[in-house]
């Protein structure tokens, strides 16, 4: 369980420095988070870590 939290880490910090590399503006977790809400219900998401 522990090493699923860290990989939601890397990916968000991955997706940090994508945005910043595409766009040449720095974004804060929040930001990115908010973005993929957008177009991600991220409470449907949530059930992974149950099956896990």
């Amino acid at each position: 369980m522990v090493s699923i939290g860290v990989h939601r880490h890397f990916v968000l910090y991955g997706l940090m420095e994508y945005m910043r590399k595409s766009f040449e503006k720095q974004f804060t977790a929040d930001e990115i988070l908010q973005l993929l809400d957008r177009f991600f219900n991220l409470e449907m998401l949530v059930w992974f870590k149950f099956y896990v």
